[in-house]
């Protein structure tokens, strides 16, 4: 990597390299730039990190923070045409509400997964991410809130989120089903849409932030609990990705490599296993049988 950096005209020493690897902050916009020209990348692909880079950089700078006097409920999403990534359109609007002068932009909180080991596994184009607003509609509890904005919500061809599976459909779960379906529990009608994953609707609890399954074909009233909560999905789709991609090793011992992973998964979260048919479990079991 330093010796391309030098080829292509730049410094970039090995010991640099290593210490932007190791931060959870954004890399000065030189560095970053000298680090993609050393991937290879050309004139293009530099300024498409560079303004990927600047849209970070602002979106983690004007996420308003309720006042302390407000209920902890109070803040909820919409999506906004500035965000780094696509976001969903449907119930969380277009409209664009800007930082209000001299408002407080109080600490990020902390999770198990960072913005940059998330980027890390799936890409800048393999994140939505949901700016976070205060608004009396679609109220979230604020550590879901945080961590959509945040850390963001993956998309790829395991977990398909709301914002690529179709712009057009709404962000509310009963206008997800028909009649044909059945009918929806009272409990959900106030719960959104995620995205779609092993042939399950997820929806979202947003005064809790805990995450349900809706199989396909099934009774709508036999949703089970997916996760506690929106960090532990992505905690796990993240520990999904980087076993299929780039840890797995002989399908010999594959019972016991996804044994590990079953384990990893569960030590932050036990709920994806509580169901002996969670979706979870049939695709830990695909992965045995060859099928991923």
């Amino acid at each position: 990597m330093e010796r391309n950096a030098t080829d292509a005209g730049d410094v970039l020493p090995r010991a640099t390299i290593s210490a932007v690897l190791a931060r959870n902050d954004l890399p000065r916009e030189e560095l970053l730039a000298a680090y993609v020209r050393a991937c290879g990348g050309d004139d293009g692909t530099v300024s498409a990190w560079l303004e990927a880079r600047r849209r970070l950089a602002t979106f983690g700078t004007t996420t308003p923070t309720p006042d302390s006097g407000n209920d902890a409920r109070s803040t909820a999403l919409q999506a906004d045409d500035d965000a780094p990534q696509q976001t969903p359109a449907g119930r969380y609007g277009r409209q664009r509400r800007e930082a209000e002068p001299g408002r407080r932009t109080g600490p990020r909180m902390s999770f198990a997964i960072t913005p940059a080991e998330l980027l890390s596994t799936f890409g800048l184009s393999g994140i939505v991410y949901y700016p976070r607003y205060e608004s009396p509609d679609n109220q979230l509890d604020t550590r879901t809130a945080d961590f959509l904005s945040q850390v963001g919500l993956p998309h790829d061809e395991t977990f398909k989120s709301k914002a690529s599976v179709g712009q057009e459909e709404s962000i509310l779960l009963p206008e997800w089903f028909t009649p044909d379906d059945g009918t929806l529990p009272e409990e959900c009608h106030s719960w959104l849409v995620l995205g779609y994953f092993a042939a399950s609707v997820i929806a979202l609890e947003p005064h809790t932030g805990k995450v349900y399954a809706f199989g396909e074909g099934e009774p709508l009233d036999s949703y089970t609990q997916l996760h506690r909560d929106v960090e532990s999905l992505v905690y796990s789709l993240n520990l999904f990705k980087r076993f299929h991609e780039h840890e797995r090793g002989d399908q010999a011992d594959i019972d016991e490599q996804v044994e590990h992973l079953r384990a990893r998964i569960r030590a932050f979260d036990a709920t994806p296993f509580e169901d002996e048919q969670s979706q979870w479990n049939l695709i830990l079991d695909e992965v045995i049988e060859g099928i991923w």
